[in-house]
């Protein structure tokens, strides 16, 4: 067997993707010869590409086994390790790499990215800083140091850490859009604008944009062309920015958005076309995400005032249907999402709200989901199970006198309603959406922000502010 050129050849087809082919290839020359390290090592990478950690590390461990000083095969050991949420073993392997040679920077920061998610930050920064003796190029060392004073909250070197991951690669979308959050902490909002663009080429965003068969808007001249305007993200972030519709001027403007918003957006907007289904055939000179308008329509000031309303007579029969007016009325949201990455930053107890519960107030959970928690609360009456769609919850939140929420599509309806609401925000979680003045939200003036790292201190201050209404 030419066992040069077939481990060239099983090389090439792993690099060209044909991994049965390479897979193959790799097994007949093993046949021939048993210790051909190298082709242990592609085994290894083959296997590591398809996500099958388990075999992946066994490969590695014999490439190393055969060949005791081939830094590479701790590398990708290493690499297996990691993604096998084996941190601290990752940390060994690669520390056995640095003894074979220690010039390696990327190993250093690889080695830092075990200690941040082993909640080690301190090492972390020292290996960080090694790699970037080494490397002062190290785009991934700066990314890194730029994720560790973000959870510290620590704005200033967070930024400085991004730029400096950008000023090596310009094009990453991820640190261009993370940028886009402190410009719009820092209230610069024609960078902010700018920088969130970038959220469109992010690898689990881009299937999100350009989906449609019609022509993404760029600046052109829409005067006497028609617009589709389509949602994207959450509920809340389309609430919040359906206010800057107005400020488009074509000749026929329409927007896809989900059915649960049509009723609303629709008795808000009534010249505007609001679909929940959009067709192939339709026809549209050009499409745009909702929350773009602001950039390309050049729209860089936040006006805080109310911009949704409802049918004052849907008010009035809600409120004698369905509540006390004897007393202060509540609306109470202490959960949201489940599945999405910030949840266990987010979400709260209803436990949490107790201090709150006073015979006074009668409150009301606006929650569609997750009230089998307030069986034991006999105080509190369930709204949300009534809701068919938003239109029906901005009914409810007008009726009531105050809204306390979490961060959720409730509480960004709540602000664009102008009605009365404290949202709870983690501090750990790092979003302008409640950027705030003395807790007075710069998006919405009828919001109050309470921050908190301890949840107790933010609802001790709520239950103050209450007792003063």
């Amino acid at each position: 067997m030419d066992l040069i050129n077939n481990y060239n050849k099983a090389l090439s087809f792993y690099k060209t993707k044909k991994y049965n082919e390479a897979i193959t290839l790799c097994n007949e020359i093993l046949q021939f010869e048993q210790e051909h390290y190298l082709t242990w090592n592609l085994l290894g990478n083959i296997f590591f590409t398809l996500n099958d950690f388990e075999n992946a590390k066994n490969f590695f461990l014999m490439t190393i086994d055969l060949n005791p000083k081939f830094i590479e095969a701790y590398f990708m050991l290493g690499n297996v390790l990691f993604s096998m949420h084996m941190y601290e073993d990752s940390i060994s392997i690669w520390e056995e790499a640095l003894k074979i040679d220690n010039s390696h920077s990327i190993i250093y920061s690889n080695i830092a990215l075990s200690f941040i998610k082993l909640n080690n930050t301190n090492k972390a920064i020292e290996f960080l800083d090694l790699s970037l003796n080494i490397n002062p190029n190290n785009e991934d060392a700066y990314i890194y140091l730029s994720e560790i004073y973000k959870k510290k909250s620590d704005i200033i070197n967070y930024k400085n850490n991004l730029l400096k991951a950008i000023s090596i690669n310009a094009k990453n979308p991820k640190t261009n859009f993370d940028l886009s959050y402190i410009y719009f902490l820092e209230r610069n909002y024609i960078k902010a604008y700018s920088y969130f663009e970038s959220r469109k080429k992010l690898i689990e965003e881009k299937h999100n944009y350009n989906y449609l068969p019609f022509k993404e808007y760029n600046f052109q001249n829409i005067k006497n062309k028609s617009l589709l305007i389509y949602h994207e993200q959450g509920f809340g972030d389309n609430i919040q920015f359906i206010r800057f519709l107005n400020n488009i001027k074509c000749s026929e403007l329409s927007v896809g958005i989900q059915n649960s918003l049509n009723k609303l957006f629709s008795y808000n907007y009534p010249n505007i076309k609001f679909k929940d289904v959009i067709l192939a055939q339709d026809k549209y000179d050009y499409m745009l995400p909702m929350m773009s308008i602001p950039y390309f329509f050049k729209i860089y000031d936040v006006n805080d005032s109310k911009y949704l309303k409802v049918d004052e007579k849907d008010i009035f029969e809600f409120r004698n249907n369905f509540l006390n007016n004897d007393k202060l009325n509540i609306g109470i949201v202490w959960s949201g999402s489940k599945t999405s990455e910030v949840a266990e930053l987010k979400n709260l107890r209803i436990s949490d709200f107790e201090p709150l519960f006073n015979k006074k107030y009668n409150f009301y959970s606006l929650q569609i989901d997750g009230n089998e928690e307030i069986k034991k609360y006999k105080n509190i009456k369930i709204l949300g199970n009534n809701f068919k769609n938003f239109y029906d919850t901005a009914v409810a939140i007008c009726a009531l006198d105050l809204i306390i929420s979490i961060d959720t599509s409730i509480a960004h309806l709540t602000g664009a309603l102008g009605q009365k609401g404290f949202v709870l925000s983690n501090k750990n979680q790092f979003d302008w959406r409640w950027d705030n003045e003395n807790h007075k939200s710069i998006w919405y003036n009828s919001i109050k922000v309470f921050k908190y790292f301890d949840i107790g201190d933010a609802i001790k201050m709520i239950k103050e502010e209450i007792n003063e209404l």
